[in-house]
């Protein structure tokens, strides 16, 4: 509890370490991602697991729900991007990332970050090939592609009208798009 600093529930049953939590936007679930690239739905209301999703194949690096939370969104070292539909678990592959021509066996390029607009109609998603890509849902068309960090892009937000998007990397910049 943030307003008096008292532990309120205890949520164990990820093995290797937790990477990422994202509440939904109704605050009833919280999914934790980790080292041992899987996805664990919690129900706050009695702080037990009710799904465990899998298919990535390396540690989740950051979920995040759709507004409306019919959806959660996963990016992995894995270098695949992943949208689970909650209703019934299903996923689809969005965006596998292409080979690291400089990494052992070409693996792919990973995925750090993720966000949707206020909408929902866009998801972007930043890599470790410095490119912010940005897809339009209704279509999963191919992505935006914008470049301009020198660095890995680790951070994304969109404005909450949706209208922009900034991307922070480890090169110290802050680029509005």
């Amino acid at each position: 509890n943030v307003s008096d600093g008292n532990l309120v529930k205890s949520l164990s049953g990820q093995s290797g370490g937790i990477l990422s939590l994202a509440f939904s936007p109704d605050g009833r679930t919280l999914a934790s991602g980790g080292k041992d690239a899987t996805i664990k739905l919690w129900k706050l209301s009695d702080a037990s697991q009710s799904a465990d999703l899998s298919g990535h194949s390396a540690a989740i690096s950051q979920l995040t729900f759709s507004p409306d939370g019919s959806l959660l969104a996963s990016c992995s070292y894995d270098g695949t991007l992943r949208l689970w539909r909650l209703s019934d678990g299903q996923q689809r592959i969005l965006f596998q990332a292409p080979s690291n021509p400089n990494s052992p066996q070409s693996q792919p390029y990973q995925l750090n970050s993720l966000a949707f607009s206020p909408d929902g109609k866009l998801i972007a998603a930043s890599a470790s090939d410095l490119v912010v890509r940005v897809w339009q849902l209704a279509n999963s068309s191919q992505p935006l592609s914008l470049r301009g960090h020198s660095d890995r892009p680790t951070s994304l937000s969109f404005e909450p009208n949706g209208k922009s998007l900034a991307s922070g990397g480890l090169d110290g910049q802050i680029l509005l798009w």
